[in-house]
């Protein structure tokens, strides 16, 4: 993939491969990518001072897709800066160059279901894909992207703590690219 500058690769793959929040992927810093049990996965977390999270939910582990790593991933956060897409100073950058990019590569602005295609749109792939291609709970997905787990009656009562990182790395290892992933 070439970009002008390594954030715009990152930060677009990033999008794609984790269904993460624009501002999460912005506010990412070197500790916050770790490994636990034989699994990188990214922390969002809002313990630096300069970390804000959306809800409660947000905090999470996300487990680093396969695919992130062939293309070095993991290098490119050993040779960033303490915070990984350092070359840019707000969340909004990645906004602005992507709305550039639609319009250079001269993308239809909006989808095949009349909805503006936006750098948010790879979050609406990333949980469609999963949960239109593949049997897992919807609680396990809401988990990794960060949503507020679906009730279940009384039986929420009974349930304490998440799925393991191994679970939640089934679930955004699933994720495939493929030319019917339409949104």
């Amino acid at each position: 993939m070439q970009t002008k500058h390594a954030w715009q690769k990152w930060s677009l793959l990033l999008a794609m491969y984790t269904g993460a929040r624009r501002t999460e992927i912005y506010q990412l810093r070197k500790p916050d990518i770790r490994v636990e049990d034989g699994i990188n996965y990214i922390l969002v977390t809002d313990e630096h001072e300069s970390q804000r999270l959306k809800t409660n939910n947000a905090k999470r582990k996300i487990p680093i897709h396969k695919r992130l790593i062939e293309l070095g991933f993991l290098e490119y956060v050993e040779q960033s800066q303490e915070r990984i897409l350092y070359e840019i100073t707000s969340a909004e950058s990645i906004t602005s160059w992507f709305g550039c990019l639609v319009v250079d590569l001269e993308i239809p602005s909006v989808n095949e279901l009349d909805e503006l295609r936006s750098y948010h749109s790879f979050r609406h792939t990333f949980i469609s894909n999963i949960r239109n291609n593949h049997s897992f709970d919807l609680s396990l997905i809401q988990q990794v992207v960060g949503h507020e787990i679906s009730k279940c009656g009384i039986t929420d009562k009974y349930t304490h703590g998440g799925a393991s990182l191994k679970r939640l790395s089934d679930v955004s290892g699933a994720f495939k690219i493929s030319p019917s992933n339409k949104n």
